[in-house]
C-alpha cells in the first residue's frame, strides 16, 4: 500500500482537524465502535486509512467489488486446468500493473503488504501467526475450494514469477 505515514522515531505524526459529518452516518460509525469497542477518533482513523491505501487506489488499478456468491458460482463452473490458465495469465499480464497503481512500486514486501490489507477489507476470516521472520496465515475464505484454488495459484505463479 502507498506509504503515507510519516514518522519521526517511533511515533506517527498527526494533525487535528475538524469535520462535519452527518448525523446518521456519525451515528452508524460510532456504533460500530462500540461494537469493536474502540474510541470513534480510533475507528475513523481506520476508515480513512482503508480509503486512501486501499479503496482508492484499488479503484483506479481497475479492481471493482463482486459478490463473494458470484465469483463462487463462477470459479465453480472452471475446472482446476481453466483456473490455472485464468490466475497464471493474470498473474503474467496484469499483475505486475495493478501493483504498481496500488503501491507504487513492485516489490515482494508490497505485494505482501497488500495481501494482509485485501484480507484485513475483504471480510474474510484469518487468523496471524508470527515467529521470528516467519509469518503463516490461516484464512477461511467461505466460497467453496474454488477461491482457496485461486489464491493459491495466484501466490504460486506470483513468486515463480517475481522479478
Amino acid at each position: 500500500m502507498p506509504k503515507l505515514n510519516r514518522k519521526k522515531g517511533n511515533k506517527i505524526e498527526s494533525e487535528s482537524i475538524t469535520l462535519r459529518v452527518e448525523k446518521d452516518v456519525l451515528s452508524e460509525l460510532r456504533s460500530e465502535a462500540d461494537q469493536r469497542m474502540e474510541i470513534l477518533n480510533t475507528l475513523s482513523n481506520q476508515k480513512l486509512k482503508s480509503y486512501v491505501r486501499w479503496h482508492k487506489p484499488a479503484n483506479k488499478a481497475g479492481i471493482v467489488y463482486t459478490p463473494k456468491t458470484l465469483l463462487t458460482d463462477v470459479f465453480e463452473m472452471l475446472t482446476e486446468e481453466q483456473i490455472i490458465q485464468v490466475t497464471e495469465n493474470w498473474v503474467k499480464k496484469h499483475s505486475k500493473d495493478i501493483m504498481i497503481m496500488m503501491n507504487k512500486d513492485y516489490k515482494l514486501t508490497s505485494f505482501l503488504d497488500g495481501f494482509k490489507v485485501y484480507l484485513d477489507l475483504s471480510g474474510f476470516n484469518y487468523t496471524r501467526h508470527e515467529d521470528g521472520s516467519f509469518e503463516q496465515y490461516i484464512i477461511k475464505f467461505e466460497m467453496e475450494k474454488s477461491l482457496t484454488f485461486i489464491w493459491a495459484n495466484i501466490f504460486s505463479f506470483y513468486f515463480w514469477n517475481y522479478k
